[in-house]
């Protein structure tokens, strides 16, 4: 898992193809967890097996995000609350904390706060929203990808 001690783990790999030699900018460092494991205690799939691996293909974002049959093979006490990003690992990780408290203060930062965000997340409204309404009001806070329409409806089916 990518952690840094300045971002947390809310990160998202990029890369840039150049033959220009750039250098080492940042030091690595492997561990950043120590001890901890926070995430993997608190995953409901268990998809954070061994502490800083991943398995993607437990791991209830990515099972939320996809439109395959992996989602009828879990529990209902560990979807019922989500229909897109679990989070639950993010939120546990102390590296995190700042950030969750006081989000940056970015154009993306700014989307997921107010009560505009509490009024599109309602149940009742996620429930009647027909594709026009998803495109405009909720599609675009899907930072990175954008979940299909019908995958969104049979995960807000889910809900309870």
């Amino acid at each position: 898992m990518l952690v840094s001690d300045k971002y947390g783990s809310f990160l998202a790999l990029g890369a840039i193809l150049t033959d220009v030699d750039i250098g080492e900018a940042y030091p690595v460092v492997k561990n950043m967890c120590g001890n901890c494991a926070r995430c993997v205690n608190i995953c409901p799939s268990k998809a954070i097996e061994i502490p800083q691996q991943l398995n993607r293909a437990k791991c209830l974002s990515d099972i939320l995000d996809k439109s395959d049959n992996r989602l009828d093979n879990l529990r209902e006490a560990d979807t019922e609350r989500y229909f897109f990003e679990c989070d639950i690992c993010q939120n546990a990780c102390p590296w995190n904390q700042r950030h969750i408290k006081a989000p940056l203060n970015t154009p993306y930062g700014r989307l997921f706060n107010g009560d505009e965000l509490n009024d599109i997340l309602k149940l009742d409204h996620l429930r009647a929203m027909d594709e026009q309404t998803y495109e405009k009001e909720l599609a675009p806070l899907m930072l990175g990808y954008k979940l299909p329409y019908q995958t969104f409806k049979r995960n807000i089916a889910n809900l309870s």
